[in-house]
């Protein structure tokens, strides 16, 4: 697996909520979420090192 798949897979999904973001890092992926009330990002407490990671946190954040 690798991320372009897996990017791929949840496009809609990812497209469809205007409150994340997806980041391509030099060592992995990171989630940021947008906040409504502090009008700025947070991100998620880890850096994502590997496809099958970032499939897990999508596939429950979007619960497929």
């Amino acid at each position: 697996m690798e991320y372009s798949e897996v990017l791929s897979y949840f496009k809609n999904d990812i497209r469809n909520n205007p409150d994340i973001e997806i980041i391509r890092l030099k060592h992995g992926y990171m989630i940021f979420y947008w906040d409504d009330v502090e009008h700025s990002y947070y991100h998620s407490s880890e850096l994502i090192q590997s496809p099958e990671k970032l499939y897990e946190i999508l596939n429950k954040e979007f619960e497929k």
